[in-house]
């Protein structure tokens, strides 16, 4: 049965205001004084604020068949979710993603795809208006000597993004151009690159995806492939790896290698435990195929269920299976979830939150060096 494990963190918090629903009494401001006889007025009664916390979680789940193919709608009934090798239990409510806002990245790196990058502009232009729309934000990275970024964070458009695409290779293109170009000094490795980016999007709101454009090939970057999947874990980056084809196969296919031959292809990890996928395009139909990712992206479910009631701060896993359907492809994002400090909890005016069908956390320990809280 393929049902992946996902890391999860969940937070202490410490200065957040308002994370826990939670009766205040403040005193009413005291009336300015006034030159002009006026009518006593009563007082104002103290006012009551109710400070909320987070309970629900929403956790964006990819699910393909096999061969990493589209599926009919999934009836919500069929899911079931286990934390920690936990028990079972059912979600409060599974639905298809549909138009939630996306905040998108696309990571361009031209000289592992040179191949893919002629129609590049073209492709990504072609997302607005089907693919995304203006609630939908766009950033654009290029991997060349260094991590540029002529698009950053903006509503999708297609005659922006197609300039933005543009810029994002001209030095690229000038130098390919050139018959004696400089070489670059100390160039931008791959996992280095993706942690820039994926830095800069963990700043922007909505359902975060990058499209990293590569063949997957790390130069010796400074920053660790593993660390990198965290940080997409932990950040609820899903990653989706787009490589070119060899002559003569299908246009659009996936690669479904296991996460745990990471030592084989640490790439196919980091998109696999991070929410994402690694498709393989034909450079003559990449608008396509990063059509096609997008639409993968709309149809992947939404699922929400309750704050366990054992909960505690540090990784755990979560276990996603799906019934009467043992070889889907279910890959979970990561996500994290702030907690209130205990002086908070265990306050006598903090309502305690209802845990009657709170699910249970098993015993399970991931194993991680940074298991636990920073």
């Amino acid at each position: 049965m393929v049902s992946l494990v996902r890391s999860l963190r969940w937070l202490p918090l410490a200065v957040l205001a308002g994370s826990m629903l939670r009766a205040q009494t403040v005193p009413a401001t005291e009336p300015v004084a006034s030159t002009a006889q006026a009518a006593p007025e009563d007082p104002l009664p103290p006012i009551a604020t109710l400070h909320v916390y987070m309970d629900l979680i929403q956790v964006p789940v990819l699910v393909l068949d096999y061969d990493l193919q589209r599926l009919k709608p999934i009836d919500p009934s069929r899911f079931s979710v286990s934390l920690d090798s936990g028990p079972q239990f059912r979600p409060k409510h599974v639905r298809q993603e549909g138009d939630d806002p996306i905040t998108l990245g696309i990571l361009l790196d031209p000289n592992s795809e040179p191949d893919l990058m002629p129609q590049i502009g073209a492709a990504i232009s072609a997302l607005a208006p089907g693919s995304l729309q203006s609630r939908d934000h766009v950033t654009i990275f290029a991997l060349d000597c260094s991590l540029r970024q002529p698009l950053s964070d903006v509503p999708a458009d297609a005659a922006t993004l197609k300039d933005g695409a543009d810029r994002a290779l001209d030095l690229w293109m000038a130098r390919r151009k050139a018959k004696h170009p400089p070489p670059c000094q100390n160039p931008m490795q791959l996992w280095d690159g993706m942690a820039l980016a994926m830095k800069d999007l963990a700043q922007l709101p909505g359902r975060r995806v990058l499209i990293a454009m590569t063949n997957g090939f790390d130069g010796g970057s400074s920053m660790p492939w593993a660390d990198l999947k965290e940080f997409a874990q932990l950040r609820s980056i899903a990653v989706f790896g787009v490589k070119s084809n060899s002559p003569g196969m299908p246009a659009m296919m996936g690669s479904r290698k296991s996460p745990d031959a990471s030592h084989e292809d640490p790439f196919s990890a980091i998109c696999q435990l991070s929410g994402g996928a690694i498709l393989r395009a034909d450079y003559f139909a990449v608008d396509r195929g990063l059509a096609h990712i997008m639409t993968l992206v709309r149809e992947r479910y939404i699922i929400e269920f309750a704050r366990a009631r054992n909960d505690s701060p540090g990784h755990h896993t979560i276990d996603i299976k799906i019934a009467k359907n043992s070889d889907a492809y279910i890959r979970p994002a990561g996500v994290t979830i702030l907690m209130a400090p205990k002086e908070v909890t265990e306050d006598p005016s903090t309502i305690p939150r209802d845990t009657t069908d709170a699910p249970v956390i098993g015993d399970r320990k991931i194993l991680s060096k940074k298991n636990g809280p920073p």
